[in-house]
């Protein structure tokens, strides 16, 4: 994921600089990220899901994954409660993805409208 957010390294989401380094967790218990950056500008730690619909969320990421393949994968559309089922998530958890889910997809269709 990082190679294709930052193509040609990571960026500091706050300040731009670039070339932040590598902080590796010593604690599992602390946090379930065990590896994230910290800029040399600004100090400010960050991970690759900062500034996207992951960020923030407790729910792994190829919960989420499953979740967009899903949503892709139905040209009709689905339900959040297929989602709940075939992820097993709970379907309130469920219901907040497919909601970022769609927010981001309708933001990135208006992007490339505006392209155009």
């Amino acid at each position: 994921m990082e190679r294709i957010r930052w193509p040609e390294g990571p960026v500091c989401p706050k300040c731009g600089a670039k070339e932040p380094y590598r902080i590796n967790r010593k604690s599992r218990t602390k946090n379930k990220v065990r590896s994230l950056y910290k800029c040399r500008e600004c100090g400010r730690q960050f991970t690759v899901t900062v500034g996207t619909m992951f960020e923030g969320s407790k729910i792994p990421l190829r919960k989420w994954l499953a979740a967009i393949y899903i949503m892709c994968a139905f040209k009709r559309g689905i339900s959040a409660y297929d989602i709940h089922v075939q992820t097993r998530i709970t379907y309130k958890t469920a219901w907040h993805i497919c909601h970022r889910i769609r927010e981001t997809m309708k933001e990135e269709c208006a992007t490339v409208e505006a392209g155009d």
